[in-house]
């Protein structure tokens, strides 16, 4: 409007910031989760610095529709992943606070900013253009500053290559847990006892990974939270593998333990009670006779009285 270019242009251009903001927040959003926090939030502020230094060029409507769309993308980049950095380094229980607060400080520049930009603008009014300059330069200085004092806290999993190891180890030994239970029930004793000691090399390994994943953890620069996310889940994947080897050796010793002839003897033997006739005073049958003749209450009376004939 200053330019004389209208209120439709005006419009028209933020309409373009908006939609260009709209629709890269979510591509810079996932991209900042694997690239870092601090590489796309500094150079979002330093787009948009650039675009309000390079404002007073514009000679015609398309510059300024271009420069609209660029500094929409710039505003996508900073704007929703700013926030992120308060939320990984907060505890679990004070992210609420800690968005909360960043939240108040921020909302406050949109008055703040509106108020002493336009005291800028009354106190010399053929100065708009450089306004908009030191306006770009304020903020390319804040983003220099914030690019120097920031803590980057993403991609927070530095020992990535490592939880993905022990992750595979394990699956590895559940794998021939598999193995060394289907061996013994068909009778390979050998290929069993093979796949048991690779089984004890690789738990060795596994430990020694998790051991070297909880040192690093412990001893760099990694918010709370985190580290305890971390250890969670390498605790996790522990206790899954040591409940299938448990479940699997406590199946191989019932498999072969002495008892289990008594064990199928009294099932038989309840098996055989729950079939007889409630007339019988002892409710049982012989022990010698086979489950097959028990299909029925009717076969069993019937073969009872022709016994009695």
């Amino acid at each position: 409007m200053a330019r004389g270019w209208g209120v439709y242009y005006a419009g028209l251009a933020q309409s373009f910031i908006l939609i260009m903001w709209s629709l890269m927040m979510p591509f810079w959003s996932y991209y900042s989760d694997r690239a870092g926090r601090k590489l796309v939030s500094t150079l979002g502020l330093l787009t948009a610095a650039a675009m309000l230094i390079a404002f007073p060029e514009t000679r015609g409507p398309s510059d300024l529709l271009l420069m609209a769309m660029v500094l929409g993308v710039g505003y996508a980049m900073y704007y929703p992943v700013l926030p992120t950095p308060f939320s990984d380094l907060a505890p679990p229980g004070r992210r609420e606070l800690a968005i909360g607060l960043y939240r108040a400080v921020r909302d406050a520049g949109y008055f703040t900013g509106a108020i002493l930009g336009s005291l800028l603008l009354q106190a010399s009014p053929a100065h708009f253009e450089g306004t908009l300059m030191n306006t770009g330069i304020l903020l390319a200085t804040a983003a220099t500053a914030f690019s120097v004092v920031f803590r980057e806290t993403r991609p927070t999993w530095p020992f990535l290559d490592l939880v993905v190891e022990h992750v595979s180890i394990i699956r590895e030994v559940l794998r021939l847990q598999c193995e060394v239970i289907r061996c013994f029930f068909e009778g390979r004793h050998a290929e069993m006892l093979e796949y048991s000691r690779r089984i004890k090399e690789l738990e060795r390994k596994a430990d020694a990974v998790k051991r070297e994943i909880v040192w690093k953890m412990w001893s760099g620069v990694f918010p709370a939270s985190s580290r305890e996310e971390f250890e969670r889940l390498v605790e996790e994947v522990d206790k899954v593998a040591g409940a299938m080897l448990e479940s699997g050796e406590r199946l191989l010793w019932v498999k072969q333990s002495p008892g289990m002839e008594n064990l199928y003897r009294l099932l038989i033997k309840n098996a055989q009670r729950d079939r007889a006739p409630r007339g019988k005073a002892c409710g049982e049958p012989e022990a010698s006779q086979p489950l097959s003749s028990l299909r029925s209450e009717g076969s069993y009376r019937d073969r009872r009285r022709g016994e009695a004939r």
